[in-house]
């Protein structure tokens, strides 16, 4: 009924363009973030490569809680990348009609939360707090 109406008054010049749906707003912005973020996370999973590499190749090999420290920053790392590269290349725009629900999110806070990719890893996998 509302839909019908609206139809009819977009149709007689009565009404204008309606603003930006917030599923569609979210599905903008965390395409542009990833967009222009993508190389940095790209950048840190290469550097993070090159220091398990060091790692492998010390005389004295690390110690555990070092391991463990550094398979944090990279479970982070590879998440955000992870997450951007879904934004920018795999979430499909909305449509307005129904909800856009993400069937699979991926690990904890989710492939479309790009409000985690600034915080800090945590022990949970994939992530952020």
């Amino acid at each position: 009924m509302g839909r019908e109406r609206l139809d009819k008054e977009r149709d007689a010049g009565e009404v204008g363009d309606l603003p930006e749906s917030p599923q569609h707003r979210a599905w903008r912005h965390a395409r542009v973030e990833a967009a222009l973020r993508i190389d940095e996370f790209k950048h840190v999973v290469g550097e993070l490569w090159e220091e398990i590499g060091d790692f492998l190749t010390r005389y004295h090999s690390p110690n555990s809680s070092q391991w463990f420290e550094l398979s944090e920053r990279l479970r982070h790392a590879t998440w955000r990348l992870g997450s951007a590269t879904y934004c920018l290349y795999e979430w499909v725009e909305p449509k307005d009609d129904f909800p856009s629900v993400d069937e699979d999110p991926g690990p904890s806070p989710g492939r479309r939360t790009t409000s985690a990719w600034d915080r800090e890893p945590d022990s949970k996998l994939g992530g952020s707090q």
